[in-house]
């Protein structure tokens, strides 16, 4: 009898050590990369082509439940706010870039907010996996496989929005960089470029280290906190029982919780993310920044008074 609850119960001490793991995390920004990945098996290094092939294969969606989880769709409603508040222009005729697409939830939230005819809206993605599942769930954006750093020519000085979610900290110091410059090619001037990271430490980011690295080649124009680091710790500790249930060959628990989250109104999640906001630093568990490509005069005279 000990010999068979042996094996559960060691699982079942794994998975409440690391939910501890993961929500304390969330709340210091102290999570390691790749943390929620199995520690019996050599994983590929955190952010490379491998890693993201093996995320794939993990699931038949997507591996971060970016389509379900409360705390991306909380995430995603702040964002399009945003930029809502400050896009140019009649929303429906713009030229919109959305780069790291994965699965294309984002992508598609974001074109319905903005009242984009079908495919108008350009995702990317340099996983083709990644593209294959968005083309299938998604057909109001225009899918393609390209990574950040061939974005600049093929769009250059075509876009007025471009949103970069979650990619920069797949980088290198050079890489990144690189990054900024070809976004920078591909908007028009005087576009918009908004991108976001998680708040930790290295390879994310603290909030003003991302507006400072944005603000080397553009002008800020908004930059700020999300507060969704408990919800995510929970929705995490969620992801991992369900893993372990896969483990032990007892189903999916939760199949039913993803197809209630989003048919449900988010004012919940809005709820727990401006009472999160009241306990300061230690909740932020996103930065972005929004900022604005500088026109040639300005960057004329940027460069002017860096040589005097």
């Amino acid at each position: 009898m000990c010999l068979a609850i042996e094996p559960w119960v060691g699982l079942f001490l794994t998975e409440l050590f690391e939910f501890f793991e993961i929500v304390g995390a969330s709340l210091t920004g102290a999570l390691s990369p790749g943390v929620a990945m199995t520690t019996t098996e050599k994983a590929p290094a955190y952010g490379t082509r491998a890693w993201f092939k093996k995320a794939y294969r993990s699931t038949p969606d997507d591996p971060w439940g970016l389509s379900w989880r409360l705390s991306q769709l909380v995430r995603y409603d702040l964002i399009v706010k945003i930029l809502k508040r400050h896009v140019p222009g009649k929303e429906s005729s713009l030229g919109v870039l959305d780069i790291g697409c994965a699965t294309g939830d984002f992508a598609s939230t974001l074109s319905s907010a903005l009242g984009m005819p079908g495919g108008r809206l350009i995702a990317v993605d340099f996983s083709e996996e990644a593209i294959f599942r968005a083309r299938k769930k998604y057909l109001d954006v225009d899918f393609r496989v390209m990574s950040i750093d061939a974005v600049g020519a093929p769009f250059r000085d075509s876009m007025d929005v471009i949103t970069c979610m979650e990619v920069l900290y797949y980088l290198d110091d050079i890489q990144r960089k690189e990054a900024l410059e070809n976004m920078k090619n591909a908007l028009k001037e005087g576009g918009l470029l908004l991108v976001s990271s998680r708040i930790s430490r290295s390879p994310y980011f603290q909030k003003d280290e991302l507006r400072e690295f944005v603000a080397a080649e553009f002008d800020i124009v908004e930059a700020g906190e999300i507060h969704v680091g408990f919800m995510g710790g929970v929705e995490k500790f969620v992801m991992r029982v369900n893993k372990l249930f896969y483990k032990l060959g007892l189903g999916n628990p939760t199949r039913l919780l993803r197809r209630i989250i989003p048919t449900t109104n988010i004012r919940l999640g809005k709820a727990i993310e401006k009472v999160s906001r009241l306990c300061g630093p230690i909740t932020a568990s996103h930065a972005y920044v929004l900022a604005r490509k500088r026109s040639n005069l300005h960057r004329a005279e940027i460069r002017l008074r860096r040589l005097s």
